[in-house]
């Protein structure tokens, strides 16, 4: 359920969307999602490793919370992980450039 738990709806129609996911959820039914962002086959990506470290979703993702439909805000692409990954702290950088942190 991750961030859905959370989350602070703005109308009578996003309540309905958060009650119904919380309703298949305690029933254990599957959602048929509809993909908002996709990385290819080749890419290996975890949220954990970035929520873990202190990554808030906005980083990546926009204001989620405030969008009524869910839209990529930025192109998640190998330019836009390098920049992300170059600014981190010096003792992570070799190994958050490597190759094999993202491809397997």
């Amino acid at each position: 359920m991750g961030c859905h738990r959370s989350v602070a709806v703005q109308n009578e129609k996003g309540q309905a969307d958060i009650d119904r996911l919380l309703e298949y959820y305690a029933e254990g039914r599957a959602l048929r999602w509809v993909k908002r962002f996709d990385q290819p086959d080749f890419v290996f990506f975890n949220h954990r490793a970035h929520v873990t470290n202190g990554v808030n979703c906005e980083s990546c993702h926009g204001n989620v919370g405030g969008m009524a439909n869910v839209y990529p805000v930025y192109r998640l692409n190998m330019g836009f992980c390098l920049a992300c990954h170059r600014q981190q702290a010096s003792s992570k950088l070799q190994r958050l450039v490597e190759c094999v942190t993202c491809h397997k």
